[in-house]
């Protein structure tokens, strides 16, 4: 049986889990015409081989041309001496999938609603051959050690958030937008801003004692703070690292301009280092990151999988 998920966090709950990306090899940018590079012959391909089961969490919220790539290599992995490819989807292996679409749907920047849907795995030829199962207990409230207020109080906000995800919730609608609607948060799901400081007020609730607990490795585990916006984390981050008791150390990246073009003399004027290292967008550190003793770290990409770092 082989464990994937959409996500890199997702995988991580996963035993043995990986990305799906990773595991199948599925290009970054997909199309119609995309495949997964598994090649013939080697240990990958006999491990499909001997796969009855794929387990794909968080799938829906991949674009549909995933699911048909994987569908094209593993038929083609799978083809019988003859060179025959088998009809059967996914080659005839089961494919367990999960996933909530009221949760997330795959991400097209600046996509419309239509481009969206139309990316969904709901939209692919597959999505026919798939046999549909829902799952209508909340295993939450089987936990032990809750007590029937704690059941309760689940079992309402449980209820709160699939009223919401199935469209049944419009509090205020927006008259510019007939598709979009505001949603009023319940006073006992607020933070309640004490301050004149929202982040102040936010990192207290969620990292409580922060100033001693935060050399627990498992502390920063069961806590989180989730944003949608880069700017509004880089605030978050700023905000905790002047908060921790210990020496900030400073590090610069290096950056420096690719001389290819033929006007060479003036590259200096045209991109000054200084300029360069004001960038920041998507997918590119800061120039300028901060740490502390104790501080976690996310490695986003391992630019280069044989250098270590001490």
């Amino acid at each position: 049986m082989l464990v994937v998920a959409s996500s890199g966090i997702a995988s991580l709950l996963l035993p043995r889990g990986q990305t799906t990306h990773s595991r199948f090899k599925i290009p970054l940018e997909v199309n119609e015409n995309s495949t997964c590079e598994i090649k013939h012959n080697t240990h990958f391909s006999r491990l499909l081989e001997m796969t009855s089961l794929i387990v794909w969490d968080e799938a829906l919220m991949n674009n549909r041309f995933c699911f048909k790539a994987l569908d094209k290599s593993i038929q083609d992995v799978l083809k019988t001496p003859d060179g025959r490819q088998l009809n059967n989807p996914f080659g005839g292996k089961s494919v367990l999938l999960g996933g909530d679409f009221r949760q997330i749907l795959p991400v097209i920047p600046g996509g419309t609603k239509e481009e969206i849907i139309n990316a969904s795995f709901s939209s692919s030829s597959l999505w026919s051959t798939f046999t549909f199962l829902t799952l209508n207990q909340n295993t939450r409230l089987s936990a032990d050690g809750l007590s029937p207020d704690q059941k309760e109080e689940l079992r309402q906000f449980a209820k709160w958030i699939i009223l919401i995800g199935e469209g049944q919730l419009c509090d205020l609608a927006v008259l510019d937008d007939q598709d979009a609607t505001f949603i009023k948060i319940p006073c006992e799901l607020q933070v309640q801003i004490i301050i004149d400081c929202p982040i102040a007020t936010i990192v207290s609730t969620i990292y409580p004692d922060i100033e001693r607990a935060h050399l627990d490795p498992f502390y920063f585990k069961e806590r989180a703070i989730v944003t949608p916006k880069n700017l509004i984390v880089s605030e978050i981050n700023n905000f905790i690292l002047d908060i921790i008791p210990g020496h900030k150390y400073n590090f610069l990246s290096c950056d420096s301009i690719e001389t290819t073009s033929s006007d060479i003399d003036n590259i200096d004027l045209l991109y000054p280092i200084e300029f360069i290292n004001q960038l920041d967008f998507n997918g590119v550190p800061q120039h300028n990151i901060s740490l502390k003793i104790g501080t976690p770290i996310m490695l986003l990409r391992n630019l280069s999988p044989f250098c270590w770092f001490m």
